[in-house]
């Protein structure tokens, strides 16, 4: 009866709400629109695209922008295609890279509009966007009418070449000067549309060529940048500065043109409102044209930049009242639409409370039988609860059968460990007069040493919890006992560049504590503090008697700890999420027990805001300062750190200044770079690699990153936990760096599970070994990756260098691979390689220096870097190419060898004969017979 009359009631309540459902019966669309990048042509197309859709109620657009990162704009598309929008803009990024993600959103039956931007498919519905050839032929035409018949020098500055605006700006500005033949284009530089760039590239090019007549950019943007350098390096300059795009920016463009800054720009509209009409065109099924070309025009002068800036901003106020007047109509048309809902709510409520009041009844009836089913369930749940209190108990149980169980396996850790120190200590006085033996000893005794005291830690923690640690209370001259670690942590505290400070008290200061125990204390939270606080910091102790308490508080100036972390570090085993430092998590967690102990507390504060500049932890030891059962008072205190104590201070991280390390390219051993936080780690992989390679050793991956790139080593073996930079990062950097991502990177890591090894090679390693590592192993690996290394072939005219080369037993064999294998890093490298060269070789003059200055690198680091991709040197890569294209000439008919060697920069004829003979195995006069 109730279900009955709930279920008319429902059906009242639905035909209410229906009725008074003002929405259109026509689909309502949704448009995903994915930008390449910001700006403020960006925002004004943004606007347009917003303005034309505020006339369409049945559409609404969400708008991601990709910043100029191809990678964040293939997953903003991804994210369209899986929400499963109605249509897709998109401005694409790259013309190649985003080919394949938008062909599987049109692939899946989502119109797709290009605008702006085209790719290197026709997976699209319809592109909208300006004629960028047009503009280039706009720019043209202004620079023909500029220098007239007296022609002249014209330097471009294009945008990213790699996108289609760049391409078809520089075709259309080259093809409407082809017709000027005294016009010049002196250079064409891709400066990637970035002001940095722009600058550098102007710069560079302004110095080669400062008689040139006029400067054309892809953009206002990048001309006002070239036009800064310019006025900078010729304050009097009387160049000529041409831009593209018009409204790119306040105080660029049309705006620049009306102040006098720049000479013209070319308009590329914007066509915000045509991209959303060809978009509800494809929607509506109504016809429409796959590509539509929007008009540009130049303005030239300042009268025509003032019209057109008085226009913008008229529309723009004109604008500014529409979307007023559409917001007051939609106000006016809720506020119509919620009092018909109320309307119809409160007939609908009236209609609910008749049928609940029938309802009361068969209710209260069913509820005395829903409360007798509820007593059955509480009973079946008390039980239940039951069973898990006894679960609860016998896992407790278990845990302290597990921690037993360590426990007796930490302390049969100590025999073994006694048996492996003492034979080390014996083998360390036979072997003083071997010093490389003694250093790898060395490294024995103090790593046995840290596994000595972590045993000692685990097996005084177990005392503590099972009530069978006792203390021993001595009188103990507190400024002694604080001078004494003053003097063992100072030299710690250097060796990390860290200002340690101690405040000792000036008058005689006596307690009664188990010294013992509070050193164990003191050394735990000191050690975690240089530990963690970075070089140049601070550390302070101080301490003091108030009330029979002793109170002594250790302050850092490190990174702090976040205030949902600190009530967890002293628990045992815990250790900071993301932390590189290695641990155990005992240490803080034994200092605490040691405090209850004696019937004290400890306490934190830390702080760590990093954008206040405010950082830092103080952790407080408390305890009674007069125990019942205290000894005799004692003479004196233990001088410097126990033995146990030692290891762990031994263990800290040294910040030791690396010592600058570069290889030549004299040397011709392979050069591998280590890049490990451990020093011990360091030293034993530098002890097994020296005899056949050249080491460098970086503590942490932004130095090993700085090494990297200074030297270009063959091959880079890096830990993953580090601090300032982990492994992973750095190896991405080093793949993602023209200078280094041909360097085989090895990850040695404790981190032995599959995922982790996945996480290593996603990052671009080549190989992932974990510790402990065989030196065997470690030493194969490397050997195989050297000897594997893929060459590639510049040249094809090469055979008898080839034949030679492998003729020689001391070379290894080459491996001559094809480009696509190689990273696109590598292949631009190599492409700006050969046109630098291809564009200079007949120079006499040209030279490595030049050429490494070209390339915005040093001249060992162009060395290492082409011998590696090739085998070649840039000297001999210069001079084989000079001698492929005198082959060409001689075959095509020169015959005169002098003129030839001239031709290709080697003006020295005999010295022509003789490389030609080398390279190609006969004398140029046989190649002209």
């Amino acid at each position: 009866m109730v279900n009955r009359i709930i279920y008319i009631t429902f059906l009242l309540l639905i035909t209410v709400f229906s009725s008074c459902n003002n929405e259109s019966v026509h689909k309502h669309y949704r448009i995903g629109v994915s930008q390449c990048s910001g700006g403020y042509w960006r925002e004004k197309q943004n606007n347009e695209m917003l303005r034309e859709l505020l006339l369409h109620d049945d559409a609404t657009m969400e708008l991601l922008c990709a910043v100029d990162n191809g990678k964040k704009q293939i997953e903003d598309i991804q994210y369209f295609i899986d929400n499963k929008v109605d249509i897709l803009l998109v401005s694409p990024h790259d013309t190649t890279a985003l080919s394949d993600i938008i062909g599987k959103a049109y692939d899946n039956g989502i119109p797709v509009v290009l605008f702006d931007r085209t790719i290197n498919s026709e997976k699209y519905s319809a592109f909208v966007g300006g004629d960028n050839t047009k503009v280039g032929l706009l720019m043209a035409a202004y620079v023909a009418t500029k220098l007239k018949s007296q022609g002249g020098k014209v330097l471009e500055i294009t945008g990213d070449m790699q996108t289609s605006p760049a391409m078809q700006r520089h075709k259309g500005f080259i093809s409407g000067l082809s017709n000027s033949s005294n016009i010049e284009v002196v250079a064409s530089v891709d400066a990637g549309w970035l002001g940095p760039r722009t600058s550098e590239a102007t710069d560079s090019l302004l110095r080669l060529h400062p008689d040139v007549d006029v400067i054309v950019a892809h953009s206002d943007y990048m001309a006002s940048e070239a036009k800064k350098v310019a006025d900078k390096l010729y304050p009097d300059n009387d160049y000529i500065f041409v831009g593209a795009d018009g409204f790119g920016s306040p105080g660029l463009g049309v705006e620049a043109v009306e102040k006098g800054l720049l000479n013209a720009t070319a308009i590329y509209p914007t066509g915000g409102e045509e991209i959303i009409q060809t978009a509800l065109k494809i929607l509506r099924r109504e016809k429409f044209d796959r590509q539509t070309l929007l008009p540009s025009y130049l303005v030239s002068t300042p009268q025509e930049a003032t019209l057109l800036i008085n226009m913008d901003h008229a529309i723009n106020s004109e604008v500014e009242r529409v979307k007023k007047m559409h917001n007051l109509a939609v106000f006016y048309l809720k506020e119509s639409q919620m009092r018909r809902i109320m309307l119809y709510v409160a007939l609908g409520v009236l209609t609910l409370i008749c049928g609940l009041c029938v309802a009361l009844y068969r209710v209260n009836t069913l509820r005395r039988k829903s409360n007798k089913r509820l007593h059955e369930q509480q009973n079946i749940l008390l039980e239940k609860n039951e069973e898990l209190v006894n679960m609860t108990h016998q896992l407790e149980d278990a845990t302290n059968a597990k921690l037993v169980f360590f426990t007796n396996i930490s302390h049969d850790f100590r025999t073994p460990l006694n048996l492996i120190s003492g034979p080390i200590d014996q083998a360390m006085t036979m072997m003083k007069d071997n010093g490389e033996l003694m250093a790898l000893l060395q490294i024995a005794k103090r790593n046995v040493g840290v596994l000595l005291d972590l045993v000692n830690q685990i097996l005084d923690f177990r005392k503590v919890e099972n009530g069978k640690m006792k203390l021993n209370i001595q009188t103990v001259n507190l400024n002694s006992l604080v001078n004494s670690w003053h003097e063992s942590f100072m030299s710690l505290a250097q060796k990390k560049g860290l200002n340690l400070h101690f405040d000792i008290s000036q008058g005689e200061c006596f307690a009664n504590v188990d010294v013992k125990k509070l050193e164990r204390m003191v050394y735990n939270i000191l050690g975690n503090s240089i530990k963690f606080t970075p070089s140049g910091g601070s550390i302070s102790l101080q301490y003091g008697l108030s009330d029979d308490k002793l109170t002594i508080a250790v302050s850092d100036t490190g990174p702090g700890i976040d205030e949902d972390k600190l009530n967890k570090i002293f628990e045992r085993f815990y250790r900071l999420e993301n932390s590189s430092e290695e641990g155990t998590g005992i240490g803080l967690a034994l200092v605490k027990k040691y405090a209850e102990l004696m019937g004290g507390r400890v306490e934190i504060d830390s702080n760590s805001d990093k954008t206040a500049g405010k950082t830092g932890t103080r952790i407080s030891i408390i305890i009674p300062s007069v125990q019942p059962y205290a000894s005799a008072p004692v003479s004196k205190v233990n001088q410097g750190l126990s033995p146990e104590s030692l290891w762990v201070c031994s263990n800290l991280p040294s910040a030791q200044p690396m010592i600058q390390q570069n290889v030549t390219e004299e040397e011709t051993r392979p050069v591998v770079l280590v890049i490990d936080d451990n020093a011990d780690m360091r030293s034993f992989i530098g002890s097994l690699l020296s005899e056949k390679y050249r080491v460098l050793k970086a503590c942490d991956g932004e130095e090993g990153l700085r090494l990297a790139t200074e030297n270009i080593p063959d091959i880079v073996l890096c830990d993953v936990m580090m601090p300032v930079m982990d492994g992973l990062e750095c190896c991405q950097q080093l793949k993602n760096n023209v200078c280094t991502s041909h360097i085989p990177v090895i990850m040695l890591t404790a981190c032995g599970l599959d995922e982790h090894r996945v996480k290593g090679l996603q990052s671009g390693a080549e190989a992932y070994l974990a510790k402990p590592f065989n030196s065997s192993v470690l030493l194969a690996q490397i050997d195989t990756l050297l000897k594997n290394r893929l060459r590639v072939n510049l040249f094809r005219g090469n055979a008898a260098e080839q034949s030679n080369d492998a003729s020689d037993s001391k070379k290894p064999a080459r491996q001559d691979t094809s480009e696509q294998s190689l990273s696109r890093y590598d292949r631009g490298f190599l492409k700006k390689l050969r046109e630098h060269i291809e564009e200079n070789y007949s120079d006499k003059d040209f030279s490595v220096e030049i050429l490494a200055e070209k390339m915005c690198l040093s001249r060992a680091q162009l060395y290492r870097k082409c011998k590696a991709l090739t085998g070649f040197t840039p000297v001999e890569i210069i001079r084989n190419t000079r001698l492929e294209h005198a082959r060409e000439m001689l075959l095509d008919g020169y015959d005169q060898v002098s003129h030839v060697a001239a031709a290709v920069g080697i003006p020295n004829a005999t010295y022509f004969t003789k490389c030609y003979k080398t390279y190609f195995g006969d004398y140029p006069s046989d190649t002209m017979a």
